[in-house]
């Protein structure tokens, strides 16, 4: 700065005002800098902001399609483009596999149902009851199914379903053994009569009639 001073001391007064005018514009541009910067990284922030925002967005969209409208083809674009978003989420590739499986691309649904059932240490409940009942009512491999139930009311906790428990009954109608059958159709009727599932209670009642 002292250098600069003695600088425009010895200069005429065009000269330092010129040499003033360059200064200031010197100046400006090197504090321009810093905004520069901060608004890349601000526009980076908003970037992964954004795919976060679409990548929930497409996986309600497919959600909804799969659970509400049993649409599987659009559950199946809306999971692919909630995958593209956040690789990261195995619970949607497991609803790409099961969708894909009810679409009729069996073998590549299996190899992303095993996967996931392999590699998924926190898995997500409701996939669990859909695979269970792919592996019990469309593989045949109703003890596998079996394991699968259980384990989905496992993972459910305080939140298990009346359906998870008709559904495991189910499995046991089909591998023949009615008084385990019968055990988990009332659980399912008690926790159906608990959530005031109309639909369950009827189902259940219905089922626990014919046994």
């Amino acid at each position: 700065m002292r250098v600069i001073q003695h600088f425009i001391a010895g200069a005429s007064m065009r000269s330092r005002n010129v040499l003033c005018v360059a200064i200031l514009v010197l100046l400006f541009i090197g504090c321009a800098t810093v905004p520069t910067q901060l608004s890349k990284e601000t526009s980076t922030a908003l970037s992964e902001g954004q795919k976060l925002i679409k990548y929930q967005e497409y996986k309600n969209i497919g959600i909804r399609s799969y659970h509400d409208t049993r649409n599987y083809a659009d559950a199946l674009d809306a999971f692919l483009k909630a995958n593209e978003y956040n690789e990261e989420d195995a619970d949607v590739k497991a609803y790409i596999g099961v969708c894909y499986y009810y679409l009729g691309k069996k073998q590549k649904a299996i190899e992303i149902i095993n996967s996931y059932l392999t590699n998924e240490k926190d898995p997500d409940p409701t996939i669990y009851h859909s695979i269970a009942g792919i592996y019990g009512y469309n593989l045949g491999q109703v003890d596998r199914a079996i394991e699968l139930f259980y384990e989905t009311i496992k993972y459910r906790k305080n939140y298990v379903s009346c359906w998870d428990y008709i559904q495991l009954a189910e499995m046991y109608v089909l591998k023949g053994d009615k008084k385990m059958a019968k055990e988990y159709f009332e659980k399912g009727l008690k926790r159906a009569e608990e959530q005031n599932d109309k639909n369950g209670i009827e189902s259940a009642r219905k089922r626990i009639g014919e046994i």
